[in-house]
């Protein structure tokens, strides 16, 4: 139970409220900035001399009594209550707005709170894959933070804080609301947090709520030494040594006893023995004098009457002295059960982070990744290290940190070779373009922008957008209406993703992502994707998969010739004899519709089957797919994958085509024509190693682009992409609940 989890994590445990709890609603764990105290004001004389201590014992005489407050009140009782937001200054934007039809599961909107309401809709499928850490926890790089102003040491914690979030809650109602509740309370209170202190402050405070305690104050050192006094004078004891003439003989026997060191002086001798005596009569005298009487009080009376509160405290230590109060709240349940709001969420957030907010010292006795982390803020104070030092060295731990988590090889990373400005030549004039005219010309459902997409970036993506979707229906002989597949498809600009890729397609939403910074020279990749996708969809009514690909063999439904053609484009680019592969695919389509059917071959079938195996058992794989199967060997199959192997070969086609006709449109397409240094090779069968390349080469390429130009023929005269897009204007828009991970 997780009860019993936060119960044994627990260092002390509050007593039980005899009262029903109320339980408040969920309120940001940040206290509000300290105040700079004012002894003085406190009703202490700080200016008043501290007495001379002799160079021996003296005898003891009373003292007048400093004027002594009845209690500190000069600060109002603490809350656990949001920061007032000051009014954020916001600019209008022109272009970068959306328009049409919203396509939703933005990033902002993902930022967003899920209500728990929101579940109430959801099926319990959708609520699994809805509720996880990935979908509900904003994610940020330590930079982000950094230039919002959160200190290096603050980044670092809160890291380590969010490495202890278990990634989804267990598969139940309850568990999902614990962790939602959770998550929004967490994520509202790191918005309150730039400091190291803010963080561990934040910390405490959930560990006393879940004890049913609130923070009522942080005191300073000269106010603890202050509530002494108030508490001695009201149990009608003479205050002999005042805290201000405390605070003086301290710091004098402090300074007295470091100033042995650094002299050379051995400790035999006579200048350290001297002065050691010195500094035994400094304190002989200032017990004597009373400058002891404030030890082994009971602290929480003396806090209490200093405060004018009830004496139900809990007190924790900082440092240089300062002390914070936390008290009874009686609208809290101090029971770890569901009626404890705080409790609850931590239990949400999985037993490793119940180890922080659990302890009273997670400093020492939490997890080991937050005790790290702890420890190495710890050692840059030590080290005195300056901000932008403390900068630096938080890159390197953090990268360092993600490395030494995958020891395995690490994925093959390549980035697109793509001008810095887009580089068109040919095709239809383009000046600025609104996203009105974008979605009005070509017929998109919806043009939305990432909230952080300003209106310079808009105006570049929206020219070379239009642009490249021009050249594109140029290129496929098609009405421009077609490329956004009659109002089917949505672009997003730097509006999707986490910028891992340049560009991404959702199945399910028939929407292509390209990021803000890096998405373009990708369009005819995602668009092929999107073909890809809709041609399967449309001609396969009986399935409701929105992932399925007709490169990836789901075929059912189209025109012999476009099914054909599309078989010959999968067999150059996979075979270096491309009619024995598309044999050998023929085949294993015929033997699964075998084991569908469950009937056994013809003898017909039997030798269709037979004569594709011996063909393909002497069939060598492309140059192309043993390059793509290189770069899969540290990761997944994605390389590999039939619709991403289709989608490169397609780019490749059309940029090849650009090319003929003397044209560029960098927006389109870029890059597909170098060779670059991948660092990954194998070794042919002449003995020589090749260096893989992500795209088709040579005499494989030209074999590709051929079959791809009978692919789009073979479409245009069957109009396969019209009867599929008139198809699927008289079928209602379908919410798929099946999405395939599409990147570039």
């Amino acid at each position: 139970m997780w009860q019993h989890a936060i119960k044994g994590a627990l260092a002390k445990k509050g007593p039980a409220s005899e009262s029903k709890p109320v339980i408040p609603p969920k309120m940001v764990a940040k206290i509000p900035p300290k105040k700079t105290s004012k002894p003085a004001q406190l009703g202490l004389d700080f200016s008043a001399p501290a007495k001379t201590p002799a160079e021996k014992p003296v005898e003891t005489k009373p003292v007048e009594q400093a004027p002594v407050p009845q209690k500190i009140a000069e600060k109002p009782v603490m809350t656990l209550t949001p920061k007032a937001e000051e009014p954020k200054k916001t600019t209008r934007k022109e272009l970068a707005v959306d328009v049409g039809t919203h396509v939703h599961g933005t990033r902002w909107e993902k930022a967003q709170a899920l209500t728990i309401t929101d579940l109430e809709d959801m099926t319990p499928e959708d609520q699994v894959r809805a509720v996880t850490k990935k979908n509900l926890l904003q994610t940020w790089e330590p930079q982000e933070l950094l230039d919002r102003g959160m200190a290096p040491e603050a980044v670092l914690l809160r890291h380590a804080m969010e490495k202890c979030i278990i990634e989804k809650p267990e598969n139940n109602g309850r568990a999902r609301r614990y962790y939602m509740e959770a998550m929004d309370f967490y994520a509202k209170s790191m918005e309150q947090c730039e400091t190291k202190q803010d963080i561990m402050d934040f910390i405490e405070d959930w560990h006393h709520l879940i004890k049913g305690q609130r923070r009522i104050r942080k005191m300073s050192a000269d106010e603890v030494g202050q509530a002494y006094d108030i508490y001695l004078v009201a149990q009608g004891k003479q205050l002999r040594m005042p805290y201000h003439e405390r605070k003086k003989a301290l710091a004098e026997i402090e300074e007295l006893s470091d100033s042995k060191y650094g002299k050379g002086w051995k400790y035999d001798s006579p200048e350290w023995k001297a002065v050691e005596a010195k500094v035994r009569d400094l304190k002989a005298d200032f017990a004597a004098r009373g400058g002891y009487e404030y030890r082994f009080l009971p602290l929480n009376q003396v806090f209490a009457r200093a405060l004018g509160v009830d004496e139900h405290l809990d007190v924790s230590y900082g440092q240089d002295g300062e002390v914070t109060v936390f008290a009874r709240d009686p609208n809290l349940e101090s029971k770890v059960n569901d009626n404890n709001t705080y409790a609850r969420m931590a239990s949400g957030f999985g037993k490793t982070f119940v180890g922080i907010v659990g302890h009273s010292s997670p400093k020492h006795n939490g997890p080991k990744v937050f005790r790290d982390a702890f420890g190495v803020t710890e050692r840059w104070a030590q080290d005195k290290l300056s901000e932008e030092e403390r900068s630096k060295a938080l890159h390197e731990r953090l990268g360092a940190k993600r490395t030494a988590a995958k020891p395995r090889e690490a994925p093959f990373k390549w980035e697109r070779d793509v001008p810095g400005e887009i580089d068109r030549k040919g095709g239809k004039p383009v000046g600025n373009v609104t996203p009105q005219e974008l979605a009005k010309d070509f017929g998109f459902k919806n043009v939305q922008f990432g909230h952080w997409v300003t209106d310079t970036d808009a105006h570049s993506h929206l020219k070379g957008a239009y642009g490249a979707f021009s050249d594109l229906a140029d290129i496929l002989g098609v009405d421009v209406k077609r490329v956004s597949m009659n109002g089917r498809l949505s672009i997003g600009i730097g509006a999707r993703g986490s910028g891992k890729f340049a560009a991404h397609y959702e199945p399910g939403n028939n929407i292509i992502n390209i990021t803000k910074i890096a998405g373009g020279g990708c369009l005819a990749h995602e668009w092929a994707h999107a073909m890809d996708n809709l041609l399967s969809v449309s001609h396969d009514p009986t399935s409701t998969k929105a992932g399925r690909m007709v490169s990836d063999g789901a075929t059912e439904g189209l025109p012999p010739r476009v099914r054909d053609a599309y078989a010959d484009v999968m067999a150059a680019i996979r075979s270096k004899n491309p009619e024995a592969q598309k044999k050998l695919t023929e085949a294993n389509a015929l033997i699964k519709r075998l084991n569908a059917e469950r009937r056994r071959a013809t003898p017909e079938e039997n030798k269709q089957i037979n004569e594709a195996q011996r063909a393909a058992a002497g069939n060598k794989h492309s140059e192309f797919y043993q390059d793509a199967s290189a770069f899969s060997k540290a990761a997944d199959n994605y390389w590999t994958r039939g619709h991403e192997m289709f989608a490169r070969a397609f780019e490749a086609f059309i940029e090849d085509t650009l090319t003929e006709e003397g044209r560029k449109s960098s927006y389109l397409v870029s890059g597909t024509q170098h060779k670059y240094p991948t660092g990954r090779t194998w070794t042919q069968q002449d003995g020589t190693k090749r260096e893989c390349q992500t795209y088709p080469q040579g005499e494989e390429r030209k074999r590709i682009n051929a079959a791809i130009r009978n692919l789009i023929e073979a479409m245009g005269e069957e109009k396969s992409l019209e009867k599929a897009l008139e198809w699927l204007e008289r079928q209602p828009l379908q919410r798929f609940t099946i999405q395939v991970d599409m990147r570039s």
